[in-house]
């Protein structure tokens, strides 16, 4: 919404080609162990960052809000948690966090939260109904 607002053509396309090779590394629910206030302890997005950076999966000197660059702001970050704050190399999942879904339910695109996503719900198959309007799917 923010980058249709200032006028940078952002797609669907784009999540998928940024998400893929990025592992899972923040151990969260649902899909994980801990709470959002135990990733604020153990140091929050600025050490999500700053691994993301070790890694080389994000550009270290892009400007930020702050007149520094991402490098710059999270420098100093700590992980005092490593199960909740997972190192690269030990990923929650190796596959990213969200995943671009096309087909002829979702033509234009939809995005599935993958990590909340049951293993069994990843892949299915069954006979659709399709109706025009609620009183089609009364009958």
């Amino acid at each position: 919404a923010i980058a249709g607002r200032v006028g940078v053509p952002l797609t669907l396309d784009d999540f998928d080609f940024q998400s893929r090779g990025i592992p899972t590394i923040v151990n969260l629910m649902p899909a994980g162990e801990y709470l959002m206030e135990e990733f604020y302890y153990a140091g929050g997005l600025p050490v999500v960052l700053k691994t993301l950076l070790a890694a080389n999966k994000i550009h270290p000197n892009t400007m930020t809000v702050t007149g520094r660059t991402t490098a710059e702001n999270v420098s100093e970050a700590k992980n005092y948690n490593v199960k909740v704050i997972r190192p690269i190399d030990n990923p929650l999942t190796d596959q990213p966090h969200v995943a671009v879904l096309r087909g002829n339910i979702a033509p234009n695109g939809a995005v599935l939260k993958l990590s909340a996503a049951s293993k069994h719900l990843q892949q299915h198959s069954a006979k659709c109904v399709v109706f025009d309007n609620i009183d089609d799917y009364k009958l």
